[in-house]
């Protein structure tokens, strides 16, 4: 396959069947190279194509809170008051600093 932007989807499926068939060839470094760069291109394709959002960072804390199976009160320390914690997790109020600092030390999120 010629080396090319990868424009569409029928261009992306086609980069992805050569890198496959490259993975089964006999590794050299020629191999290895081309690899590289067509990864580099389907990379570069899939960020345009299937774009990622940010997640909301009050889902976030949510998440993280149903995993390790925190409650509300569990938040106060890190982010104040009751009526705070209550308040940002409701979307009424949001996050400053000094509470995204305190999620990330005491969080790690």
């Amino acid at each position: 396959m010629n080396l090319k932007v990868i424009k569409n989807k029928h261009d992306y499926e086609m980069a992805l069947q050569h890198v496959e068939s490259l993975m089964d060839a006999p590794e050299s470094a020629d191999i290895n190279e081309e690899i590289a760069l067509f990864t580099s291109l389907i990379s570069f394709y899939e960020e345009k194509a299937f774009p990622v959002d940010l997640p909301d960072p009050i889902d976030v804390i949510l998440f993280v809170m149903d995993q390790r199976s925190l409650t509300r009160k569990d938040l106060i320390p890190i982010l104040g008051s009751q009526e705070t914690v209550s308040e940002i997790l409701d979307g009424k109020r949001p996050l400053n600093l000094s509470m995204t600092t305190k999620l990330y030390e005491e969080l790690n999120i």
